[in-house]
């Protein structure tokens, strides 16, 4: 099996570490977004729903 670097998993992880440090510090969910966007260049999506695996979250 091949070991693909992409950098992809970087990112990601980017984006997890500047979410958990802006929800550690007790910020509100739409700071804790626009401080995620700041920091990383991307928009945090928590509702992202496209793969609910058979799930029904509204249940």
């Amino acid at each position: 099996m091949k070991h693909y670097n992409n950098g992809l998993a970087d990112v990601i992880d980017f984006a997890a570490r500047a979410r958990c440090r802006a929800e550690a510090r007790g910020l509100d969910p739409a700071t804790v977004a626009a401080t995620v966007l700041a920091e990383t260049g991307t928009v945090p999506a928590w509702n992202d729903y496209a793969d609910t695996g058979g799930w029904d979250d509204v249940a």
